[in-house]
Order: structure tokens, then C-alpha cells, then sequence
């Protein structure tokens, strides 16, 4: 078995007793209303309308590709406008140290003590993430699908997503609330499963379909596996471009509990943390003719 740990910096903080639940949220508030997305600052500037900035957000779904680059394809920002926005967005972008300080739940002092100490941690946990993805037989597939995760989390949800563990075998399976799976097929034949509690399952939900959703029925169950869809469809993408052909079923969501993990299979177990949730990712790989 194979175990690491990460934290984001807030967390972090939480666990030394450095900062309380009340205080880090004051700091996430003061980061969210001060840092701005590309294409908020798009439409302050007049370059993008809120049509446009949508139209470039759903072909973030389909496609591993930076909200500006995608702009520029389409023909709606100039290379000069994207420069102008990139700057305009560091020089507004704060960092939660930073935001600690400025509410004086911190001195600057404390701050940087505290983010060597948490770099440094986060480096050696990184490391063994690292060396647990190369000893695994299908690696370079399983790090496609790690990253393709964290970053549809990021494009489409915009949530910051971490991986907390990685572990080999399926003896740390623990069941949530739902499990959201897809089957790839051709070249490959593996099975992607997220694993999520209620609470995220709303929230992916929500943003997907810009409603404020606190009830899990067929819509959200559908939001749900349009989202693992996009994601499978991603990782898809990027096996094509490794000559590897790989199909989709369609996605098939469930009661966590009833997922019952194929002990034949090649399994990695990886358990992911955003700032609110505790989540899984679990890759079956039930066999493969182009490793």
C-alpha cells in the first residue's frame, strides 16, 4: 500500500491551531471577492460579453484548454487583450497568507514561518505521489486521469481539487454518498469512478446548471454524470493522442454502497480534498492491449 498526504495552506493552519473555522473562512471570502477570473475582467473591460464568456466556458468542457487560448481561437480576444487581462488579474490576485495578514488574523511573520514549514511538507508528500504513479503498471494512463480530474475540477467547477492519498489495491475503499462510473473500452478496458458525498454532488450540479440545487433528483443525478462524462471524454482525448483507442459507455451513477470495486482488476484508489470536500477517484483497469 502506497500513502501520501497534502493539505491546502488553510488546512494546514487549522490542524497547528494556528487559525479557527471562523477566521479561515473570513480569509476565503476576502480571496474571492478580491481575485477576479479571466473572464470577469473580460467583461469589466467591455472585450467579452457574458454570451461569450459563456461559449468559451462550455468549450473548456471538451477540450484541455486555457480559457485565454480558447479565446483567441475563436476569433473574440485579441493576443494584445489577453496580455492586458493576464496583468490586470496578478496584480489583483491575493493569496490566502496574504489575505490573513491583511485581516490581522496573522503577522507576516507567522505567515511565512508557517509556509516553509507547509511547503515542505507538501514537497515530500508530492514526491511520493510521484513515485506511487511510476511503479504502477499503466502509469502513464493513471497520471492522464489524475490530471484531467484535478483539472476539469478547476475549468468547470472551479474548484481547487488536491490528491490527499494515492493508494494501490482497493482495501481503503471507503463509500460516500454516490459513485458516478463510466467504462472505457477499445484499447483499453478500465472503469473511472468518482466517488462523492451529497454535499459536492449539489454543488457540481449547481454550476453546471446555474441553478441553486439542495435536492438530489433526476437533474442533479444527470448534471452529475454529464460531469464525469466530460471528464472521461478529456482522458479519452489524450489516450487518442497516445495511439490508444478508447470508447465510452455512457456514465452510470449509484448509491456509493453498491459499488462493489472488481478485485481483478488493477486498482488505484485515489482519495481527493477540495476546500470543502472529501472525495475519491477510483481507476479499474480490467485489462489492456496496448500497454
Amino acid at each position: 500500500m502506497i500513502v501520501t498526504t497534502v493539505r491546502f495552506f488553510g488546512q494546514y493552519l487549522l490542524e497547528r491551531g494556528r487559525i479557527d473555522h471562523r477566521q479561515l473562512l473570513a480569509a476565503v471570502e476576502y480571496q474571492n471577492v478580491t481575485n477576479a477570473r479571466l473572464g470577469t475582467l473580460a467583461l469589466g473591460k467591455g472585450y467579452l460579453t457574458e454570451a461569450q464568456v459563456q461559449r468559451i466556458n462550455l468549450a473548456q468542457r471538451t477540450t484541455d484548454r486555457l480559457f485565454g487560448d480558447l479565446a483567441i481561437d475563436l476569433g473574440l480576444l485579441t493576443t494584445e487583450q489577453l496580455h492586458e487581462l493576464i496583468e490586470l488579474q496578478k496584480s489583483h490576485r491575493i493569496f490566502l497568507g496574504e489575505a490573513l495578514i491583511e485581516k490581522g488574523f496573522l503577522t507576516r511573520e507567522e505567515v511565512e514561518a508557517e509556509l516553509a514549514q507547509f511547503r515542505a511538507d507538501q514537497q515530500a508528500s508530492q514526491m511520493m505521489i510521484r513515485g506511487a504513479l511510476i511503479r504502477l503498471k499503466d502509469a502513464e494512463m493513471v497520471a492522464d486521469v489524475l490530471d484531467t480530474v484535478l483539472k476539469m475540477f478547476k475549468r468547470v467547477l472551479h474548484e481547487n481539487v488536491l490528491i490527499e492519498d494515492c493508494r494501490e489495491g482497493t482495501e481503503s475503499w471507503m463509500a460516500r454518498d454516490w459513485t458516478i462510473s463510466q467504462r472505457f473500452t477499445g484499447d483499453l478496458e478500465a472503469t473511472f469512478s468518482l466517488n462523492v458525498p451529497q454535499g459536492l454532488l449539489l454543488r457540481m450540479a449547481s454550476l453546471m446548471l446555474e441553478e441553486d440545487l439542495k435536492t438530489v433528483d433526476e437533474l442533479v443525478q444527470d448534471a452529475g454524470q454529464e460531469f464525469v462524462n466530460i471528464i472521461c471524454g478529456n482522458i479519452a482525448a489524450k489516450l487518442s493522442v497516445r495511439n490508444r483507442n478508447a470508447g465510452l459507455l455512457p456514465p452510470v451513477i449509484q448509491p456509493a454502497a453498491s459499488l462493489k470495486p472488481d478485485e481483478q482488476a488493477e486498482v488505484v484508489h485515489a482519495t481527493l480534498i477540495s476546500i470543502n470536500h472529501q472525495f475519491d477517484c477510483l481507476i479499474q483497469v480490467h485489462g489492456s492491449s496496448a500497454v
